[in-house]
């Protein structure tokens, strides 16, 4: 980020959490984040669960948006929902995944 502020707030509507499918609900607190990255101005929004992992396991750096898959990558399992790669299916043919769900 070349400048840009970080804010935690109360939402005063209903938002959707750039890390995870959930949805910041209307009271619920979350994080914003506004600046410039490479030239152009973005903001981000964060639920306060998706906010701690990056907070606590991510202190070094990430990119908005990764954390979830970094976490999973890293550590072997998903915080949001709890798989683990092992609970994938193992018996899908890559070329036809669609035929799995027959």
């Amino acid at each position: 980020m070349r400048f840009g502020t970080e804010t935690i707030r109360t939402a005063r509507k209903d938002h959707a959490c750039g890390e995870c499918p959930d949805t910041i609900h209307k009271g619920d607190r979350y994080e914003y984040v506004t600046g410039m990255w490479d030239g152009s101005f973005n903001s981000h929004k964060t639920c306060w669960t998706c906010y701690c992992v990056r907070r606590d396991f991510f202190a070094c750096g990430w990119y908005f948006g990764m954390v979830r898959e970094d976490f999973r990558e890293c550590y072997g399992w998903d915080y949001y929902d709890g798989a683990s790669p092992d609970d994938e299916a193992e018996d899908v043919d890559p070329l036809f995944p669609e035929e799995a769900n027959r």
